[in-house]
């Protein structure tokens, strides 16, 4: 699968962006045009986080249950460390991790980079 080289549009299909239960719809090119619809599932302000789960797209044709939980873990010095966390379940063994999902955020967002 390849990477996702540009975001064509998202846009709000149900809700509002800060709801849960609100659905987005991704457009992104990776190779071909694709789509992408997630829900929020849940928005923690206390811990100022956000779960987001795949309705339908490209990665449910190979992955079930994927869940993405973006947390901002602190600011300091007028940065902010983002914890974003991927749970998914591969629909058979053959099928490589979804580095595509974990990419996606590094593809729109110049000048992040990633601590291992």
């Amino acid at each position: 699968m390849a990477q996702i080289a540009k975001i064509e549009s998202v846009k709000v299909i149900k809700g509002d962006w800060e709801s849960v239960g609100s659905i987005e719809e991704w457009d992104y090119v990776a190779g071909n045009s694709e789509t992408l619809k997630e829900m929020v599932e849940e928005i923690d302000e206390k811990n100022m986080a956000i779960s987001l789960k795949a309705l339908d797209g490209e990665a449910t044709k190979y992955y079930k249950n994927i869940k993405s939980t973006i947390q901002v873990c602190g600011i300091e010095q007028g940065c902010s460390l983002v914890k974003w966390t991927l749970q998914y379940k591969k629909l058979n063994e053959d099928i490589p991790a979804p580095t595509r999902c974990i990419q996606r955020p590094f593809n729109f967002l110049p000048g992040m980079s990633i601590l291992t």
